[in-house]
């Protein structure tokens, strides 16, 4: 009733970008770049019962960074009075995630499952704003920083119930709630106030 699968994925990436220059009459630039990640992952899966399974996991993924974060022209809005500059300094994404969960099949289309989770990333890619004086005129400039990590937590239900036993098409029906709660934590040394990570629920 115990199963344990383990395995690990090398991941390395070469990127060529070429754009104009941002001067008249510059020609092409142009960026390379690679990354090579190792992510190991182990899922464990344990039979209580023949209705009751426990699960948990722990994997590492990855995930590069937006090519317009890195590699697109400083943009400057005179009217706005904003700047957006990108930032060649940029490194992937990296995540190690735990999992687990608790499983109850009641029949052959309803289960009730109650699980955790948790994320720890490193190179969040995140947006900052700062203020810069230009002939007099003040903008706001926005970049995505480099160095920045965060936290994802939380745990989440579900239910699903199929309607087998009702007469006719009735039986078709069924009833699949689920609910997830999720806090999550920038951790960047300007901001000591921890906040949320931005687009997260």
């Amino acid at each position: 009733p115990f199963t344990v699968i383990g395995g690990g994925r090398f991941e390395t990436a070469k990127t060529r970008f070429e754009r104009l220059g941002e001067e008249a009459g510059a020609g092409l630039r142009r960026f390379e770049g690679s990354s090579s990640h190792f992510l190991p992952s182990v899922h464990l899966r344990y039979d209580l019962t023949p209705e009751l399974v426990a699960r948990a996991s722990w994997s590492n993924t990855t995930a590069r960074p937006d090519p317009e974060n890195v590699y697109a022209n400083e943009s400057r809005d005179d009217v706005a009075r904003t700047i957006t500059r990108p930032n060649p300094g940029l490194e992937p994404l990296t995540s190690e995630n735990f999992d687990a969960s608790l499983d109850w099949y009641f029949g052959p289309l309803s289960y009730l499952s109650v699980g955790a989770f948790k994320k720890n990333i490193d190179n969040y890619p995140l947006v900052t704003q700062s203020n810069v004086t230009i002939d007099g005129e003040l903008y706001e400039q926005f970049t995505t920083q480099a160095g920045a990590s965060g936290k994802i937590e939380g745990f989440e239900a579900a239910f699903r119930h199929q309607f087998d036993k009702l007469p006719g098409l009735l039986g078709g029906f069924g009833l699949e709630p689920n609910y997830a709660h999720i806090n999550s934590t920038l951790i960047f040394a300007p901001r000591p106030d921890r906040p949320p990570l931005a687009e997260q629920p």
